[in-house]
């Protein structure tokens, strides 16, 4: 009686089957297991029916009465094949797969050593982790509630108040220059500590500089312009310093800061100059973001940090002929509002530092 609903069943099993492979499919990264977890009960079902479906078979067959043993053959051929699937399954999954050196970023296993080795720093002391993983769930349980800032150095270095001693732990495997940037701005700390992940690799380090050490950076442009109540506009850097249409603009901008802004703000670095036709303004280049493309809000600034960040412009070729000014500040991005930026107590007009100006002949 139950023989007519084999066929919608199947086809209920393959439909559910395709649509629960369709997230890891469409995505990146596919296969994932956690997109296609859905698929797993159909799966198994589509596996126990084809036992079934065989086992059944060999019930109802009309087997020969001189071939009587024949059956229980089959039977047995049948449990060996499962029992030999069962063998090969367990080892994949027990031996090969917990071998496997892969394990070691399929459980975390280098975020949260480096976390707990942070952690367990003692409580005076700032600590920084780069890559920004703080809201990771491996990486909150290992710090149990202890403050961390963590930032994207890929896009952003923070480097510490010098009345503290500070620990950096800076996932090498990912965040390739952010060690190498705290060694030219420090030239007193422990010797880095290295984890290693499962092939011998490095995956990881871990620096700390004792509080009284003061970085070596400056900018090779310096100011001194208030931002808000919250930081100072130390300097710039400009590359190249003579730019020409066509070219790529790296501004680098140095904060100081006094304390942590009560918003999050929205810095921006801009290429104005004569009337721009396809922006119906003077603006022709500019790159806005918030500090470490959001990994490091000023609403998570701290007292004596500094802050600096690259900005990238593309000069377009087709820029008129005239006198243009790159100029820096912040906004507030949902009302556009500015921050206040002062000099020697007087406030800039819009808000805005003029860092350098260039000629386009």
């Amino acid at each position: 009686s139950l023989a007519r609903f084999r066929k919608p069943f199947y086809a209920l099993l393959l439909i559910w089957l395709v649509v629960m492979c369709l997230p890891s499919a469409l995505t990146e990264y596919a296969p994932n297991f956690r997109r296609a977890i859905g698929a797993l009960p159909a799966t198994i079902l589509l596996c126990a029916v084809g036992f079934d479906f065989v086992w059944t078979r060999i019930a109802h067959a009309n087997w020969q009465s001189q071939n009587a043993r024949a059956k229980y053959v089959a039977y047995a051929a049948l449990l060996a094949l499962l029992g030999v699937s069962a063998f090969w399954s367990a080892r994949a999954y027990f031996a090969d797969w917990a071998s496997s050196r892969g394990l070691f970023y399929s459980f975390d296993a280098g975020l949260l050593r480096v976390a707990q080795t942070l952690a367990a720093r003692p409580r005076e002391e700032q600590i920084y982790f780069s890559p920004e993983y703080s809201e990771h769930y491996t990486v909150i349980w290992a710090f149990d509630g202890r403050p961390v800032s963590s930032f994207d150095g890929r896009s952003i270095l923070v480097l510490p108040d010098s009345n503290r001693a500070a620990s950096y732990g800076i996932i090498t495997h990912e965040d390739q220059q952010t060690l190498a940037e705290l060694a030219r701005a420090f030239s007193q700390s422990a010797l880095p500590q290295s984890i290693l992940d499962a092939s011998g690799q490095t995956y990881a380090a871990l620096v700390t500089f004792p509080a009284g050490t003061r970085n070596a950076i400056e900018p090779p442009h310096a100011l001194s312009i208030r931002a808000g109540e919250f930081a100072s506009l130390r300097g710039y850097a400009l590359m190249p310093d003579a730019p020409e249409r066509g070219d790529t603009l790296r501004v680098r901008l140095y904060w100081d800061v006094a304390s942590a802004a009560e918003k999050n703000y929205t810095a921006f670095v801009h290429l104005v100059g004569p009337h721009n036709p396809a922006t119906n303004s003077p603006l022709w280049a500019q790159e806005d973001k918030q500090p470490g493309r959001g990994t490091y809000p000023t609403t998570r600034w701290q007292s004596g940090e500094t802050i600096i960040e690259d900005f990238v412009l593309k000069i377009p070729p087709e820029a008129a002929t005239g006198d243009y000014k790159i100029q820096a500040g912040m906004y507030l991005l949902e009302t556009g509002e500015r921050v206040p930026l002062s000099s020697d107590g007087a406030r800039l007009p819009d808000d805005a530092v003029t860092l350098s100006e260039i000629q386009l002949r």
